[in-house]
């Protein structure tokens, strides 16, 4: 499941395709935050969390996933600001969805929001 994690990151990146350019802030939150969540939330699938404090790792990254969707929401490019805005509440969605998994720990919730 870290190959989806990563996948969800390239996927990030390139719906922000040239706002990258336009936009460098884009790139820094996608790399401090929705990269390494991301791993942290979809890496239930080669390790399930065994412990409170790791569930509670699972839930607070996915949390950050959804913060850092709303954040993203208003730095999307003009052009193409229909995708960018499908992109990011769907990205916030599947994150609520996989918080309140981890909350219940329930690995399969987890990755079904992925």
């Amino acid at each position: 499941m870290i190959k989806f994690g990563k996948a969800l990151a390239v996927a990030a990146m390139f719906a922000a395709g040239a706002a990258y350019a336009q936009y460098p802030a884009v790139l820094k939150l996608v790399k401090a935050v929705v990269i390494p969540d991301s791993n942290i939330v979809f890496s239930v699938g080669n390790k399930e969390p065994k412990t409170a404090a790791e569930w509670a790792a699972v839930q607070k990254s996915a949390e950050n996933l959804v913060a850092g969707a709303r954040q993203l929401l208003p730095m999307g490019p003009d052009t193409g600001r229909e995708q960018w805005t499908g992109f990011t509440e769907s990205l916030g969605a599947a994150a609520r969805k996989a918080a309140e998994a981890a909350k219940a720990r329930n690995v399969d919730g987890v990755l079904a929001a992925g």
